[in-house]
């Protein structure tokens, strides 16, 4: 049966003479069993300059020191060595993504900040730094680095600023890929045209960029340009390889789950799979829309509408008896996890198959955790055809019961009968 299993424990040795591990910052743990997490070192060598490590385990063996602030920092001249370091993404082939600083001879703050990829008892490698050149930006250089996403294969994303001769404000920020094996390439720069938006509305800042299992990339960010208004400044934008980059969800936007005088406003860095769905907290705009109503949690599949999956500020079925009826208002926050691409060690809202999971808190100091599903076309489940699997299908279904409808009859015997909620059931458990 099922056990608990220690990986790492306080006050263990390190492995470096004299130095224990002591307390632990929460783990990366990729699909294939990898923990990867920051940990801070104690012993009589440990001081303020050397006391912080990224460590992974394998699942076989003691754990494996992969960077140790105040150690040597991989890529750069002697004496340069690692100082604050993060662990970002973690892959099921031993893959690492780092991003940190590092200090020491020449280090300064146009310098500082680097991005490294590390295989799992293996070398690290220096994949961007801060004042470095940055490729494809004409000669400038990285001013910045951020957190670098991985996937299965290797493949990694990562967001910078520039800085160097005709970099200003509106141009100054970046997005590279690098193929598994390759070297960055830049993937996409501020000022220049956002695809699926009207001529002179162009990339501003980017969000932290994500990649799917695919190798496609998504990220957040805002518009810029003289037509873009307050509202649509923000937006989403993902691959669907072989298919080229797109706009998929901006403020102004609107969805069929609300009145079309009411738009998406604010829209918040997104969780991406690998089939191009994404889900992203928002904020609504428009007649009717208030501080306790306007949060939604917005899911969008790669040829389908923006749905809303969650709302304040309405009322919401908790119960899934179809005899009972318990209507709860939604009150703020909306909790789900976003800023993962579902093959990076994060964790995550929303699964491979396209269920999103979250948290719901009620007027009636009640929570509860729930489970949207994108649904097909012809989901038999989705019985008030909104494209997701949700609780409110349940109201639906008692609704189709109690009024002969076509749709109580799930087990496909023509007739509406309470077996069909059985199927029901069934069907929602398997999914669409």
């Amino acid at each position: 049966g099922p056990g608990l299993g220690l990986v790492v424990q306080g006050g263990t040795p390190s492995g470096i003479g004299g130095v224990d591990f002591g307390g632990f910052q929460p783990v990366l743990f990729s699909d294939n069993d990898l923990i990867t997490a920051k940990t801070f070192l104690a012993g009589a060598t440990v001081n303020t300059t050397n006391d912080e490590a990224i460590i992974t385990q394998p699942t076989v063996g003691s754990p494996i020191i992969v960077a140790r602030e105040g150690s040597q920092a991989a890529g750069t001249s002697s004496g340069v060595v690692y100082g604050a370091v993060e662990a970002n993404s973690v892959n099921d082939s031993g893959l690492i993504a780092l991003n940190g600083f590092v200090t020491g001879p020449g280090v300064d703050p146009t310098n500082n900040r680097g991005v490294w990829l590390s295989q799992q008892g293996g070398t690290t490698t220096l994949i961007a730094r801060s004042g470095n050149a940055a490729p494809g930006a004409g000669g400038a250089l990285y001013n910045s680095v951020g957190s670098p996403s991985l996937n299965f294969n290797g493949d990694l994303i990562f967001s910078g600023s520039l800085i160097g001769t005709g970099v200003n404000f509106t141009n100054g920020f970046g997005v590279w890929k690098q193929p598994a094996g390759g070297m960055p390439q830049l993937f996409v720069r501020a000022d220049t045209q956002s695809p699926g938006a009207p001529a002179g509305e162009n990339y501003g800042v980017f969000f932290e960029p994500l990649i799917n299992a695919g190798g496609s990339a998504a990220f957040g960010g805002e518009l810029i340009g003289a037509t873009v208004q307050p509202i649509e400044k923000r937006a989403v934008w993902t691959e669907n390889l072989p298919s080229p980059i797109d706009l998929r969800l901006r403020g102004g936007d609107t969805s069929p789950d609300v009145p079309v005088d009411v738009k998406f406003s604010t829209i918040n860095s997104p969780a991406f799979n690998s089939s191009g769905t994404f889900v992203v907290p928002a904020l609504l705009t428009g007649p009717g829309i208030n501080f306790n109503n306007r949060d939604v949690l917005v899911g969008k599949t790669i040829d389908g509408d923006a749905r809303i999956l969650a709302r304040t500020g309405v009322m919401f079925d908790v119960d899934d008896d179809p005899n009972v009826t318990d209507m709860r208002l939604v009150l703020n926050p909306i909790q789900f996890i976003e800023l993962s691409g579902g093959e990076d060690g994060r964790p995550t809202g929303l699964s491979e198959n396209g269920q999103a999971a979250f948290t719901l808190n009620f007027q009636q100091t009640f929570s509860g955790v729930f489970v949207a599903t994108f649904a097909d076309s012809d989901c038999v489940a989705d019985v008030n055809g909104d494209g997701m699997l949700t609780p409110t299908d349940f109201t639906a279904w008692i609704n189709a019961f109690n009024n002969n409808l076509p749709e109580c009859d799930q087990n496909g015997d023509g007739a509406c009968t309470p077996t069909d909620f059985t199927a029901w059931i069934a069907n929602f458990n398997a999914g669409c």
